[in-house]
C-alpha cells in the first residue's frame, strides 16, 4: 500500500505471532509496527517480506554492528516464530558476515530443521552448505570454506 509517498508492505499476523510489535495509531486506526528484531526475523523467514535476501543481509549487518543490537532478542524471536528456514538463513548469514560469536551460532544451529531450504527462494540455489542445511545461489560469495 502507498501512503504519503511511501510504499508499505502489509502482512497479516496470526494472533499468536504478535510478539515484537508495538501499536501505532493513524487517526483512529490501530496499526502494529514491528521492532527491528522482529523485522529481521520476518525478512529471514520469508524473504518476500523485504526487497530480497541481499537487502536482508545488509540490514542484518547494520543491525549486528550497531550499539542497539540484541542478538539474544533476535534469537528469541526466531524461536517464537518457529521457522526453520529463518534459523538456517540467520545462522548462515551471521557466520558468513562474521557478525556473531560461536555461542550465538550454536544457538542458531539448535533451531535447524530437517531438509534443505533456499537462501533465496526466488532464484536457483544449486550449492549446498551442509552445516546450515541451506542451498545457496552460485552467485553468492564463498567464504569460510563453503
Amino acid at each position: 500500500m502507498e501512503r504519503g509517498g511511501a510504499t508499505y508492505a502489509v502482512f497479516p499476523t496470526p494472533s499468536e505471532g504478535t510478539f515484537g510489535l508495538r501499536t501505532h495509531w493513524v487517526s483512529s486506526t490501530r496499526v502494529l509496527i514491528s521492532d527491528p528484531e522482529r523485522t529481521l526475523v520476518d525478512m529471514l523467514a520469508q524473504p518476500r517480506t523485504g526487497p530480497g535476501i541481499q537487502h536482508a543481509t545488509d540490514c542484518l549487518g547494520a543491525y549486528a554492528r550497531s550499539s542497539d543490537a540484541h542478538l539474544d532478542k533476535l534469537l528469541y524471536y526466531a524461536e517464537q516464530l518457529g521457522n526453520g528456514a529463518g534459523f538456517k538463513r540467520l545462522g548462515f548469514l551471521l557466520e558468513q558476515e562474521q557478525l556473531a560469536n560461536p555461542d550465538v551460532l550454536e544457538a542458531c544451529r539448535t533451531g535447524l530443521t530437517q531438509g534443505l531450504a533456499k537462501l533465496n527462494p526466488a532464484v536457483p540455489c544449486p550449492r549446498v552448505v551442509t552445516r546450515w542445511r541451506l542451498r545457496i545461489p552460485d552467485s553468492w560469495p564463498s567464504r569460510n570454506g563453503d
